[in-house]
């Protein structure tokens, strides 16, 4: 909450001529020496228009126009009858805060636009904005009354910032206590000399606003000033959950997770969360919780660890259900868990061994990190985390080359993170130099979740080990690009 204060000498007019709209919600201010009252709900965003009454009113009248045009060329284009029903809507729509037509009995309004979105014939049919006709004779109703909003010297619309499905809401005595929320329809409010209360319920086009969020509108045809005001608030579940763990790329063997479940509603709850790990032979403790009695407005944690299978390395996503009578919700992690049997020695840095690659991404990228010992590094340059290679096409590897012979039965690959993908590739060979070319050790398809991938094969006596990501068979998101931050080889 808080003031507006224009430059009045820059603007050429004096305080009291001014208005100023919020052109989301249509809530209006008056001028007061030189400042005019605003109110801003929390993380929402406000676009004010100031203007003289004759500006405001002559702007939103050309909105107006073109509402009504597009709607009259969409009446010349049907039958007959229809044509009839939903010219005297355009007119009713576009007319209704005029003073001559404010007699105009209010369920002309109902009879008159309404009806228009049940009937199948006129349901899908859109104005050349892309609007359905009831979006748009609701739009023009609402620029109607705005626009002799400007008239007014205040208006407010008071309502709570996040409302509760199912739960009742009372919107400053204007919706009916009783009254229970739809997740995504707008309730659209029309009050006439504080008799008469219909409540109408509609499916509001998106424009822009996520899911979870709702238009709650109240039309007013009202001596002495009519008015229309939007208020865009979160509709929220009974009850929500969000599992959570702390620093989701730090290897860790065993990772712990915490499932919070908040209760939005107004009275108590039993909610019972289950577990369900990405695959088979994982161990969690505990699988599911007891019981949790969460309070009204409240909220409890369950906590558990969940460890892979042995030599499994991944950021496959862990998911828990929570179920609470009929209701079940879900909520998912990603997070770095698991430890592969790195091989001991490591043959990798042994000494003398000569690490070489295809080549080379640009920037500083080099071959160096490939065996450097070190796992996902933070606070270096990202060419000391990873190797990438060209990106160009056609296989990429990585080469080992020892000063005498070595046997070697194992390699693993821990792949670059970024931003939040493992960049494992879909394919991945394993090779010998015999002098006279390169063969198979292996040829495997890693899971697109490892973090690290382990290769055993029968074991082999060699001078160069060749590790081969074929021609496209990158991750699916970059096909071309292999993505290294460190390399194994052992016996």
């Amino acid at each position: 909450t808080g003031n507006l204060l224009p430059d009045l000498s820059a603007l050429g007019v004096t305080a009291t001529d001014l208005r100023a709209m919020d052109t989301t919600t249509g809530a209006m201010s008056s001028f007061e020496v030189a400042r005019a009252p605003i109110s801003i709900a929390p993380h929402d965003v406000a676009v004010f228009q100031i203007a003289t009454p004759e500006v405001g009113a002559a702007t939103l009248q050309a909105e107006l126009n073109e509402v009504a045009a597009d709607l009259r060329r969409l009446v010349g284009e049907l039958p007959d009858e229809q044509a009839t029903a939903l010219a005297e809507a355009v007119d009713v729509a576009c007319e209704i805060a005029k003073p001559n037509k404010r007699e105009a009995p209010f369920d002309t309004i109902e009879f008159r636009l309404w009806p228009l979105g049940q009937h199948e014939a006129m349901r899908g049919l859109r104005t050349w904005s892309g609007e359905t006709v009831l979006e748009a004779l609701v739009r023009a109703v609402s620029l109607a009354l705005r626009q002799a909003q400007w008239g007014a010297q205040e208006t407010r619309f008071e309502m709570p910032d996040a409302i509760v499905a199912g739960e009742p809401i009372d919107v400053d005595g204007m919706i009916d206590p009783g009254f229970t929320v739809v997740p995504g329809c707008g309730w659209v409010t029309l009050l006439r000399d504080s008799e008469g209360l219909s409540r109408l319920g509609r499916t509001w086009p998106e424009r822009g606003y996520g899911p979870g969020l709702i238009d709650v509108t109240r039309l007013v045809l009202q001596d002495p000033w009519c008015a229309a005001i939007t208020r865009t608030v979160r509709l929220r579940d009974p009850i929500e959950v969000t599992l959570e763990t702390d620093d989701p790329r730090k290897p860790t063997a065993e990772r712990a997770f915490t499932a919070r479940c908040s209760n939005n509603s107004s009275k108590p709850r039993t909610v019972r969360v289950a577990v369900t790990p990405p695959g088979e032979g994982w161990t969690l403790t505990p699988a599911q919780s007891e019981p949790l009695a969460i309070p009204a407005r409240g909220s409890l944690d369950f906590e558990f660890t969940a460890q892979p299978p042995a030599g499994v390395m991944t950021m496959a996503p862990m998911r828990v259900t929570a179920t609470s009578g009929e209701e079940t919700l879900e909520a998912d992690a990603q997070a770095m868990c698991g430890e592969p049997a790195r091989p001991d020695p490591n043959l990798a840095r042994a000494e003398g061994v000569e690490v070489t690659v295809s080549g080379s991404y640009g920037g500083g990228y080099n071959p160096a990190p490939i065996n450097d010992g070190l796992f996902w590094p933070t606070g270096v340059h990202w060419t000391e985390i990873a190797w990438a290679s060209r990106e160009a096409g056609g296989d990429d590897w990585i080469q080992f080359t020892w000063p005498r012979a070595v046997t070697v039965s194992r390699v693993v690959l821990y792949w670059h993170i970024y931003p939040e993908l493992p960049h494992t590739p879909r394919q991945l060979l394993v090779q010998a130099g015999d002098g006279d070319g390169w063969r198979d050790l292996a040829d495997v398809a890693p899971d697109p979740a490892d973090v690290a991938t382990t290769v055993d094969f029968e074991a082999a006596t060699v001078t160069a080990l060749r590790i081969v990501q074929p021609a496209g068979q990158g991750p699916a998101h970059r096909p071309n690009l292999m993505w290294v931050t460190e390399a194994q080889v052992g016996r």
